[in-house]
């Protein structure tokens, strides 16, 4: 009897315990989990890249710039989106804006081409650029349509 007692005892102060040292923690902040610090490192990656896009079109447009500056630019900030999508519709919508980007740089590129400015094969990659992008969002799409 003097046993139980005893147990029953300790078990309402650990549980005491507990209560109290979760209550004074209650209002310190939480601890950054790694998802976010990833999260904002990728949103960090995402913001330098946009702008390394932007500089490499402008450049191209003033004839500094090279093609293989601007395609790497776009494909790394396109890797970049993605990453930081976690839906289906997220990706599509991606892809649709890098499809239209894509097209942009594909009529861009035809016509330095067309002026001597760049080689035939710049315009070439371009347009390989365009259909990969196109490619990826037909599969997205369809991915989508099977989870319907």
């Amino acid at each position: 009897m003097l046993v139980r007692i005893f147990s029953t005892l300790m078990a309402v102060c650990m549980i005491s315990l507990v209560v109290f040292a979760s209550l004074l923690h209650a209002d310190e902040p939480k601890p950054a989990t790694a998802d976010s610090k990833i999260k904002q490192l990728q949103k960090e990656r995402l913001a330098i890249l946009k702008d390394v896009a932007r500089l490499a079109k402008e450049r191209i447009r003033v004839g500094q710039g090279t093609v293989e500056e601007l395609r790497d630019a776009e494909r790394m900030l396109l890797d970049a989106e993605l990453e930081l999508c976690s839906t289906d519709k997220e990706r599509v919508e991606v892809l649709e804006r890098h499809l239209s980007q894509a097209q942009e740089i594909e009529q861009m590129m035809d016509k330095m081409a067309k002026a001597g400015i760049v080689r035939t094969s710049s315009s070439l990659l371009a347009k390989a650029d365009r259909l990969q992008v196109e490619i990826a969002l037909a599969r997205a799409k369809e991915k989508m349509d099977l989870r319907k």
